[in-house]
């Protein structure tokens, strides 16, 4: 049996090439954390594996540890699935729904719920979220509530506007139909009342046929 003991130091440990290739990392990237000291160095200028993937574990968030410290996903190992998300059965029912809505929604639907399909169903919803995240960045897309706000401080200011309309305007159109000013007045303030009772009905019924078909 072979003594470990007197094996040359200097041979102890993996070089960065061979480290690269066992954790599935860019030589680069390792480099720059080398020379950052994110991961430990062996006086010789080698690497230790598993000094190398605590450092690398106790640095990242989990969803990430396992592309990182090179951990397999084949058949010969199993899938690795994050059991915790998942706790009582109407949690997986409402998994593999939601996984089904979206992939029915990009017509991707092939008729089973498998690991591949959910695999498809979060790219396509990373998709989505990038693109959004561009769209918002171009300014192409905004917040709902700001939109909202904004159209319910333009139609506030209108309807101001409409109802200071007949003071504004009842004396020189009495003047100009030789009416009395008063009654103008009175009478231009009843149908302004009248058209903003009417317009804010019609709002209110699209706002209720938008809502349930949102729910819908």
């Amino acid at each position: 049996m072979q003594d470990f003991s007197k094996v040359n130091n200097n041979d102890a440990g993996l070089s960065l090439t061979a480290l690269a290739k066992v954790l599935r990392r860019a030589k680069s990237g390792l480099h720059k954390l080398s020379k950052a000291g994110k991961i430990p160095q062996l006086p010789n200028g080698r690497y230790d594996l598993k000094a190398v993937q605590r450092a690398l574990e106790s640095n990242l968030e989990p969803s990430r540890r396992k592309r990182v410290l090179g951990e397999q996903d084949d058949g010969e190992h199993g899938e690795q699935v994050n059991a915790s998300a998942v706790r009582s059965k109407q949690d997986a029912k409402q998994a593999v729904s939601m996984i089904q809505d979206v992939l029915e929604t990009e017509g991707a639907y092939h008729g089973k719920i498998d690991f591949n399909a959910a695999r498809t169903a979060e790219l396509i919803l990373k998709a989505r979220a990038r693109y959004i995240e561009i769209e918002c960045q171009a300014k192409r897309l905004v917040d709902a509530k700001v939109v909202k706000d904004s159209a319910f401080a333009f139609a506030r200011m209108y309807r101001d506007a409409l109802l200071n309309w007949p003071s504004q305007i009842g004396s020189m159109l009495a003047h100009e139909i030789g009416s009395d000013p008063i009654v103008t007045m009175i009478a231009l303030e009843k149908y302004v009342r009248q058209h903003l009772t009417e317009i804010s009905n019609e709002a209110e019924v699209r706002a209720k046929v938008e809502e349930d078909l949102e729910r819908n």
